[in-house]
């Protein structure tokens, strides 16, 4: 009954991630994620444009808990389209030994003016599929940056054992009293 888990069970979210995927998801992960943004020459790990490898598509929620502008280092990433025929040139996957790819590199197929922003007032909503979108966060910022993320992904995802059902990360809290929806959706039906 946590008004996260209401929020992330919602029919709302639900439904918006279920008609991008085409099929009910199960809710993987609810992160509180805080950027502190410190200065750092260089940028490094997730400041560097990539995919996520959780599932071959996915939808992940970002709320900003505090507004969140390009000082914050907002989460910036391409359409699918435009990563698609990028990774294609670049023979980019995910089992390479580097899976970060320099601006360098991107910015020799796109403009900046090709990127997208995440950013908004808490409250706001972007729905961004990590593992078909280039993307990159907490990059040349002066504020702090905290956000509410909520993961949707298959049941066939690589996060999971072949046989998930009760073995995913919501699924204790399945109750026999609940709809076959949210069991679904816990990964415990």
């Amino acid at each position: 009954n946590h008004p996260i888990m209401q929020l992330a069970l919602s029919n709302h979210l639900v439904d918006t991630a279920t008609s991008y995927l085409k099929f009910l998801p199960i809710l993987s992960q609810i992160r509180l994620w805080y950027s502190p943004n410190e200065q750092s020459s260089e940028n490094q790990g997730s400041q560097l444009f990539h995919l996520d490898y959780s599932d071959i598509s996915q939808v992940k929620v970002f709320i900003p808990i505090e507004e969140i502008d390009i000082d914050s280092g907002p989460l910036t990433f391409l359409p699918a389209h435009i990563s698609k025929n990028i990774c294609n040139s670049i023979d980019y996957k995910l089992t390479n030994d580097e899976v970060r790819v320099p601006d360098k590199i991107i910015n020799s197929y796109v403009n900046e003016k090709d990127y997208c922003r995440a950013i908004g007032k808490p409250g706001d909503v972007s729905f961004v599929d990590t593992s078909n979108c280039l993307h990159f966060g907490s990059r040349e910022a002066t504020k702090s940056r905290k956000l509410l993320m909520i993961q949707y992904i298959s049941p066939f995802s690589f996060s999971f054992p072949l046989n998930y059902k009760n073995k995913t990360t919501f699924s204790h809290l399945s109750k026999s009293d609940m709809d076959i929806r949210t069991k679904l959706l816990l990964g415990s039906a």
